[in-house]
């Protein structure tokens, strides 16, 4: 079961750090032409499900559909720039608020409908200040775990990743440059087993200074991580052989996909970002690395990438929803979200396996206050 993980640094990757970014592609690796694209008409199959009011627009840090669209997760906010301090769930047609001191803006809903977090309580005794808690939001149950013995970090399943089967974190250091403070481990939750992991010093050998948290991915039986480091590279560390792989360095390079895992679900590609230069507003391009060949393609552009289960990938340019299909290197149209002059479109997500749409739309009339609107549309 892979896991979906939300980026820490979705908000920075989708708007302000875009500035810093170029779009020329990584160096001294191959870049395959992918420019075919092919209409399939404008909704492909896609019918409102479900429609409700908000008291806020959705926000960009925590919005996910399980695999099946079943279960929608939401954060909502005053403003564009306020703080989200309101969390949703809704499960099948039954809305419960959250708790926020347990599931904060960094929280995310994984494929199975668990939402999941890292928790600090400062009040607790030493050395159960910081645990991950599964969340169950349709019985409303959670479970938390502690790591054992002397760890006592806190915990950032969000930045880092976090597998469900098997029960799997990888923790991130946030300060990658400071030799003293490597604290960069896999800690597998069942059996309680920490492995720290030295592949943190051998890539800034490779890349030299880094300025920002690598971000990873596990493969599904985690013995594999993947790191993308902003501005710096792609690299792969295998907990068998402890061997590091440099993929690619790229000054242009960031985590491609702002709510959900970089790797595919057939752990083919990796797909990463560049900003889109010439598009009118900051969008990001999508590129993707063959983890075999080491080729790379350009995927298209757009504002947002979701990985979908079938291997393939989603596509959100503003209101105009595209496919991927890696077999065939090819993009094609598959939704297109009807907005109004009056009528601002929030936020998209879409469940893994392609069948759901969700999105929320703020609506600005001529006289009265604004309205705010969640739409589910599916197959």
């Amino acid at each position: 079961m892979r896991k979906i993980r939300k980026l820490l640094c979705a908000v920075s990757v989708s708007g302000l750090v875009l500035a810093g970014c170029g779009a020329e592609e990584a160096a001294d690796s191959p870049e395959k032409s992918t420019e075919k694209k092919k209409s399939t008409g404008e909704t492909a199959g896609f019918e409102e499900k479900d429609s409700f009011e908000l008291e806020g627009h959705v926000s960009s840090m925590n919005f996910q559909l399980d695999e099946e669209g079943d279960t929608l997760f939401w954060g909502e906010q005053n403003s564009d720039f306020s703080e989200e301090d309101r969390r949703h769930v809704r499960v099948g047609e039954e809305e419960k608020s959250l708790d926020p001191k347990v599931v904060n803006q960094f929280s995310f809903l994984t494929d199975s409908g668990t939402i999941v977090n890292g928790v600090t309580d400062w009040d607790a005794p030493e050395g159960e200040q910081h645990w991950i808690v599964e969340l169950d939001p349709e019985s409303g149950d959670s479970e938390k775990f502690i790591p054992a013995g002397d760890r006592d970090d806190i915990l950032l399943p969000s930045p880092g990743a976090y597998l469900l089967e098997p029960k799997t974190y990888i923790h991130t250091d946030t300060e990658p440059n400071d030799e003293q403070t490597d604290q960069t481990y896999l800690w597998n939750v069942e059996t309680q087993e920490i492995t720290q992991l030295d592949f943190l010093e051998k890539m800034i050998k490779e890349a030299g200074e880094i300025k920002y948290n690598p971000h990873y991915d596990l493969n599904d039986d985690a013995t594999k991580v993947y790191a993308i480091i902003m501005y710096a590279g792609i690299f792969s560390y295998d907990l068998k052989s402890g061997e590091t792989e440099t993929l690619m360095l790229s000054d242009k390079i960031y985590p491609g996909t702002g709510n959900n895992e970089n790797l595919t679900a057939n752990e083919d590609y990796l797909i990463y970002g560049v900003q889109d230069e010439e598009a009118e507003l900051m969008k990001t391009e999508f590129h993707a690395l063959n983890l075999e060949t080491k080729e790379t393609m350009k995927l298209g552009s757009g504002t947002n990438l979701y990985t979908l289960k079938d291997g393939n990938a989603v596509i959100i340019d503003d209101n105009k929803l595209m496919k991927f299909d890696f077999e065939n290197e090819e993009l094609s149209d598959l939704h297109t979200i009807k907005v109004d002059e009056n009528q601002k479109l929030d936020n998209v997500t879409v469940s893994s396996d392609g069948s759901t749409i969700a999105y929320g739309m703020t609506t600005t009339p001529e006289d009265g206050e604004k309205q705010y609107e969640m739409k589910i549309v599916s197959k």
